[in-house]
């Protein structure tokens, strides 16, 4: 899941350059798939939450903007059932489909009324035969269907 978010420029981005550009990217991945590295320039990285990020005023130049943009950008498209593919695993249940789209829109979702957003929309298929065992009755496995 990787989109571009936006290309930004001009003469106050960077007080270093007269003037700069830049092409914003963003990705959705699982934190425990991805271990990112520190380069030349910087000492270290860590995974934070999106909003943190976002109110970080010692981020350099615009950035705490981007990432703004980005968290909200996405919980639009999460909101209009534009699901995020890059936090999921490649089936799942409903259950865990649900809680994924609550943890990126940072609220609870009605259960029945998200799967029948869903259903209308033909966003998932089961996975026949495919039953997944938790805390009550096994749920059934789905899948995005593909389009």
């Amino acid at each position: 899941f990787l989109r571009q978010l936006c290309a930004v420029g001009g003469p106050t981005r960077d007080p270093r350059a007269p003037w700069a550009l830049s092409v914003v990217y963003r990705a959705l991945v699982q934190s425990d798939q991805l271990q990112p590295l520190a380069g030349k320039r910087i000492a270290g990285l860590t995974w934070r939450p999106a909003d943190e990020v976002a109110e970080d005023k010692s981020l350099a130049f615009d950035h705490a903007v981007l990432v703004a943009q980005a968290a909200t950008t996405t919980r639009a498209e999460v909101d209009q059932l534009d699901l995020p593919t890059g936090l999921m695993a490649e089936t799942f249940t409903l259950g865990e489909l649900q809680s994924t789209c609550e943890q990126v829109l940072g609220r609870k979702l009605d259960k029945s009324s998200f799967r029948r957003r869903l259903a209308d929309q033909g966003l998932v298929e089961p996975v026949a035969g495919a039953m997944k065992g938790g805390a009550n009755r096994p749920a059934q496995v789905y899948m995005l269907r593909m389009r």
